[in-house]
């Protein structure tokens, strides 16, 4: 009997096992995107990481190649990167410079910087012949909180170096290599939750993978993942010690040099990593994450406008404002669609733009119609924000042509004319046309968030389509969006 009852309990047990198991996987596959999760093995992790370091998110047309040894470039573009014509004294850290030192020499003999080096090693003689160079023997250390000896002997924090010396900003950060190559990851992660790199310009660093091991691959993911989105730093270029390494997946003993330069705002036009290894699935699951349905935040929302079949809400504040301010609706619209506004917006004045394609160019021509002359004319993009669009007035834009909102939007948003724009509201279509082409979708998902970052946040999204389940191609997919502006 015992024994009986010992395989039932032993069966039980399994049978437990399997059914917990089973309820892990469904969960794990119904779970909203989630770009952070680990994966599956090695091999998925490295391709992972070499997905995004050799897609890049900026496109620096002005650069300094700083050697043959080390593959970093200076992006010296107008605005954005180091000033190269500039006599102004920049400044450089560069941790654990090793025995190529063309980084340092350019940055001396070209670009004018006070360096201050730091290394773990002896200090070779050659970088003292560098002018304008401060060497500094330490250990630089993660600010890890439970480390209470990071600031103590011979380790010190950035954090801590840089209060030392008092400088409030850096032009470039290098970091190239330190006493324990293990927790390079680890001190780039607390630089950007310690707010260090959003006092930094320009950073490159080096990524040394040794072998291929899971977690490791991993902590360099999240870290240029956060380095991205909460320390603001675009990838424009990527070296590596063999050409091979850049390839298919990535290779034991393999060394990336990655340079970065700082957010340089929403006007110029940014590609956001590619979601998990790149492919369509997955892009495709980020741009419907991205566009899922979002709880009303407007405070007494008002409908807009008089139509059913082109409804959207306006914000309470935006009726305030038209009480002493100007107010515009500009309306991107087909010929036959007249709209109105409800009565609460009766003053504002409506300007339509009514497309007509254009043979020489992927951008169409608009017939302007307005309420208050019934005359017409045909004018192009440019004169549309140059001359219609006025800083100061209620600016309110609805695009209702879902199929020109993509070949619009990019213009608009390259020109910054968002900042005089009180609220956006598109038809849109986030998958017809993608031809199965996963850098289209991470495109327009990258557009979609640079409208955010004119501070604005998605306040609406209505399906004009059918329900879209994930991981099930589907050639069209259309939907309202609204924008608001944030304010706080």
């Amino acid at each position: 009997m015992s024994l009986n009852r010992r395989k039932k309990t032993a069966i039980s047990t399994l049978c437990l096992g399997v059914l917990v198991y089973i309820v892990v996987q469904v969960t794990y596959f119904q779970q909203e995107f989630s770009p952070l999760k680990v994966l599956a093995s090695a091999e998925s992790e490295a391709h992972r990481l070499l997905k995004f370091i050799t897609h890049y998110h900026y496109q620096c047309d002005n650069s300094l190649y700083t050697g043959n040894s080390s593959a970093w470039r200076i992006c010296v573009d107008t605005t954005i990167g180091i000033n190269a014509d500039s006599n102004i004294t920049k400044l450089s850290y560069s941790l654990g410079a090793e025995w190529d030192f063309s980084f340092e020499d350019i940055l001396s003999r070209n670009l004018s910087f006070q360096q201050f080096i730091f290394l773990h090693k002896s200090v070779p003689p050659l970088l003292n012949k560098i002018n304008g160079t401060h060497i500094y023997k330490t250990i630089i250390v993660p600010n890890d909180p439970a480390d209470f000896g990071r600031n103590s002997f011979d380790t010190q924090t950035l954090n801590n170096v840089m209060d030392n010396l008092h400088h409030d900003k850096i032009d470039i950060l290098k970091i190239e290599s330190l006493f324990d190559m293990t927790e390079s990851h680890e001190l780039l992660f607390y630089l950007v939750k310690d707010k260090i790199l959003s006092k930094v310009k320009q950073l490159h660093i080096l990524i040394d993978i040794d072998k291929i091991d899971d977690d490791y691959l991993y902590h360099w993911y999240r870290t240029l993942y956060i380095v991205f989105h909460e320390g603001g730093f675009r990838l424009y270029h990527t070296g590596a010690s063999d050409p091979l390494c850049l390839q298919v997946t990535m290779m034991e003993s393999c060394r990336y040099y990655l340079s970065f330069v700082h957010n340089p705002g929403p006007s110029v036009p940014v590609l956001f990593p590619p979601s998990i290894d790149g492919s369509y699935d997955f892009e495709e699951e980020r741009i419907l994450d991205y566009v899922e349905d979002k709880s009303q935040e407007c405070d007494e929302p008002y409908p807009f406008p008089n139509s059913e079949s082109s409804r959207f809400d306006l914000c309470g504040f935006l009726l305030r404002r038209t009480s002493h301010r100007k107010c515009k609706i500009f309306i991107f619209r087909s010929a036959y669609l007249n709209l109105q506004p409800n009565p609460e917006f009766g003053k504002c004045e409506i300007i339509s733009f009514v497309p007509k394609r254009d043979p020489s160019s992927s951008i169409p021509k608009f017939i302007v119609i307005k309420q208050s002359s019934p005359a017409s004319k045909l004018i192009d993009l440019s004169d549309i924000i140059g001359n219609y669009l006025k800083a100061g007035e209620v600016n309110i834009v609805y695009i209702s042509r879902a199929d020109i909102f993509w070949s619009i939007i990019s213009p608009i948003l390259n020109t910054g004319v968002l900042q005089i724009v009180d609220h956006l509201t598109a038809d849109v279509d986030v998958l017809k046309s993608t031809n199965n082409n996963p850098l289209i979708l991470r495109h327009r998902y990258s557009e979609l968030k640079r409208i955010e970052a004119f501070n604005f946040h998605l306040n609406q999204i209505e399906r004009l389509s059918e329900t879209k389940l994930y991981y099930q191609s589907s050639s069209s997919y259309l939907l309202r969006i609204s924008y608001s502006r944030k304010t706080m």
